[in-house]
């Protein structure tokens, strides 16, 4: 079962209805590499049709220190025009947020030569027709080259936040 805290923010992103599983629909990671300039501001909103990624709660997990906004913290841009900087994030820690939230990279000009950080993208799994449509639009529109990837349950990504919480 999810902790408080995450069945707290998916009411939140997705709504009370929004009771089954959630799955992950994107994992990947960023590098950040010494004198890279600041990303453009931006949200991780694209949308379904044509392999697109559901509305989500996006995870980024701190893979090494990052001690200040100059080495490449992350700024998040409230929807009140306040901005918010990651650092300091730590290896270990990890920040979630609404996948809409503008925000960008900032420039990296100090810190180690790379920095990397983990993220997870999770959404609600959609009921089997919506998505069994999805796929033979995408199969249609993409071709079999650009196939969707299997999804994968959240659930099974659990016990590695598990593992991180007794720090093993």
């Amino acid at each position: 079962a999810a902790t408080p805290a995450i069945e707290a923010a998916r009411v939140e992103l997705f709504g009370a209805g929004a009771d089954g599983p959630l799955e992950i629909v994107e994992l990947g990671a960023l590098v950040a590499s010494l004198g890279a300039g600041h990303q453009a501001k931006h949200s991780d909103v694209v949308s379904l049709g044509a392999g697109g990624i559901p509305t989500r709660c996006v995870i980024f997990v701190a893979l090494e220190d990052v001690a200040s906004v100059a080495e490449g913290g992350t700024v998040f841009c409230g929807r009140d025009g306040a901005t918010v900087c990651s650092a300091p994030f730590f290896a270990g820690d990890a920040i979630a947020y609404d996948a809409t939230v503008p925000h960008f990279g900032a420039a990296k000009s100090a810190g180690s030569r790379d920095r990397v950080l983990l993220y997870v993208g999770v959404a609600p799994r959609p009921d089997e027709a919506a998505l069994a449509e999805a796929n033979e639009r995408d199969q249609k529109s993409l071709g079999p080259k650009f196939a969707p990837a299997p999804r994968v349950d959240a659930a099974a990504f659990a016990d590695v936040y598990k593992l991180a919480e007794a720090g093993i």
